[in-house]
């Protein structure tokens, strides 16, 4: 890190070399490590790029009671914070400044609006629209609006795009009418960062998987499977009676079998080793 002066001990400007200010490793200009689609940046999240549904998948996991429970706890922490807003300087235009913003805060709702902005650190990012009003002396927000996060993209600028039916390549919004934050990432570049749903799908998702295997198996071997007997030659009607009396066990306290046919079970050695109570 060099931190150059900009006159000489002679007290003559020192002149600047013109690249310095310029960004040189933009990903619009040169980043062949990044996918594209036409003018929109892609996720480099590797799970995400693997599942067909996008930032959607990401959304069931918040239906794991583990995964939700923490997360409200940890937004919760930040939410009982108090906030302040402290006046820039010492003067009476100072300290009205501050009083007005306290008041907008308010009016929006803020807490609010951050507990919904907070799932920018689940997602990787967060857009909320800012609604603006006026009251004859100044421009404010009215209503933060936090928006759903999937229907934005970012373009080889960096810019904010809405998707939409109409242009799938998405709109360019205007500047200062949206606000958005990115958690997470190894490295600048990533424009939807990297949030903790993407360290959390494969865990959930095996865990999920296990218990639905788990209980299958359960179905099978932990107790003892009706076999219903019937004579050859019997009609396709009675062997569909048959069949639903054994379906009515499973669940029923008692259930009836056509004339001349029987039921019986049949158990498994392993049904003493898969009790319920292990799940």
């Amino acid at each position: 890190l060099t931190i150059m002066p900009i006159f000489d001990p002679q007290g003559n400007e020192v002149a600047s070399d013109p690249v310095l200010d310029q960004e040189i490793a933009s990903v619009g200009r040169k980043d062949i490590t990044s996918p594209w689609v036409g003018e929109l940046i892609s996720f480099q999240d590797a799970v995400l790029r693997s599942l067909p549904g996008g930032t959607r998948e990401y959304d069931k996991l918040l239906r794991d009671d583990p995964v939700h429970a923490t997360l409200q706890q940890r937004f919760d922490a930040v939410i009982e914070k108090e906030w302040q807003v402290e006046p820039g300087g010492t003067s009476r235009q100072d300290e009205v400044a501050a009083d007005y913003m306290r008041d907008v805060l308010d009016h929006v709702k803020w807490d609010d609006t951050t507990r919904k902005m907070l799932y920018g650190v689940f997602y990787g990012y967060a857009v909320s629209e800012l609604l603006l009003t006026t009251d004859g002396r100044f421009v404010f927000p009215d209503e933060i609006r936090v928006r759903d996060r999937h229907r934005f993209r970012f373009d080889k600028e960096r810019r904010l795009r809405l998707v939409t039916q109409s242009n799938p390549q998405g709109e360019v919004l205007p500047d200062r009418k949206f606000w958005y934050v990115k958690t997470g990432g190894t490295h600048d570049d990533e424009a939807y960062g990297l949030g903790l749903a993407h360290f959390l799908y494969w865990p959930v998702f095996f865990k999920r998987n296990s218990v639905k295997f788990w209980l299958i198996f359960l179905e099978k071997f932990a107790h003892p499977t009706p076999v219903g007997k019937y004579p050859p030659g019997t009609p396709k009607s009675e062997q569909k009676k048959l069949l639903q009396a054994l379906r009515a066990m499973m669940t029923d306290q008692g259930s009836i079998i056509p004339d001349g046919m029987e039921i019986d079970k049949f158990e498994t050695n392993r049904g003493a080793k898969v009790a319920y109570e292990a799940l």
